[in-house]
């Protein structure tokens, strides 16, 4: 292995099989696991469903992902691990030794952030350029360094693609490796039918889409976002997903009400 890796996986509440799905999937691969724990403090003990001399558990409270991944990037920085991996509680790889075979080991001197293909996604390329999600996304440190880790001012989402965009603003390229897959749950995913057509429904509740919305504003409003970014936002987000919750979601109003809420707050937000 060209260098040593830490890994933190973010967890609120998880799931006892998934988690340790997930965990096991890598930690062969990496010389130390953080696992920080958004669940309340009072609960965080009955989740702790892994015990491994590589895991340590952390947290301090607070419900914020940024915020402990910027504790990871510190505890790397401060310890002498070369590339922070970032883990959410939702996700398994399934190749994950091919993934360090193709990235790392193959060229340990490319100052690049890399992340898997989701299953279901597909690219033409073997790597392909453009911001990936923060699950399974392997950062050199020196990079983390340079861009001065991760934005706290979003909590939850968005987090992946203002650190994605940064770092291309300075040069680094982000890649997604084709073949090097992970297993993604996003939301809480129901689906419905309209005659002989199918949809999924992400189900997020209207204080997620809230901030989902105002997130994707301001990146686009601050980065130079790639075409794939900015069709991704208007065909889906501002297209599909009113759509779908209009025909298959409760709690319309107050889901349709925070997503306007969302690009408004995002189109006034304050660039700095």
């Amino acid at each position: 292995m060209s260098g040593k890796i830490l890994a933190i996986v973010v967890t609120y509440y998880p799931d006892k099989q998934l988690i340790s799905n997930n965990i096991n999937a890598f930690i062969e691969n990496v010389d130390k696991v953080l696992i920080w724990e958004n669940t309340p403090y009072e609960d965080s003990n009955k989740y702790r469903f892994i015990v491994n001399e590589k895991i340590e558990y952390c947290g301090d409270g607070v419900n914020s992902i940024s915020k402990a991944l910027n504790f990871g990037w510190k505890y790397a920085s401060d310890n002498n691990y070369d590339y922070l991996l970032t883990m959410d509680q939702d996700s398994v790889w399934i190749n994950f030794q091919e993934f360090l075979d193709k990235t790392i080991n193959n060229k340990p001197n490319c100052d690049c952030v890399w992340g898997p293909t989701i299953v279901g996604r597909g690219y033409n390329e073997e790597f392909h350029l453009g911001d990936i999600i923060t699950s399974g996304m392997l950062v050199p440190v020196k990079i983390l360094n340079d861009v001065g880790g991760y934005f706290e001012e979003f909590r939850i989402d968005g987090i992946d693609a203002f650190f994605c965009y940064s770092a291309m603003e300075k040069g680094y390229p982000v890649y997604t490796v084709a073949g090097c897959l992970l297993k993604q749950q996003f939301g809480n995913i129901d689906s419905f039918s309209i005659g002989k057509f199918h949809f999924l429904s992400y189900q997020y509740n209207s204080i997620r889409l809230f901030e989902i919305y105002k997130s994707q504003i301001i990146i686009q409003r601050r980065f130079k976002t790639t075409n794939e970014y900015k069709q991704n936002f208007w065909k889906n987000r501002i297209l599909r997903w009113p759509i779908k919750i209009i025909l298959s979601e409760k709690n319309k109003l107050s889901k349709l009400k925070a997503i306007l809420q969302g690009i408004i707050a995002g189109l006034v937000y304050r660039i700095k």
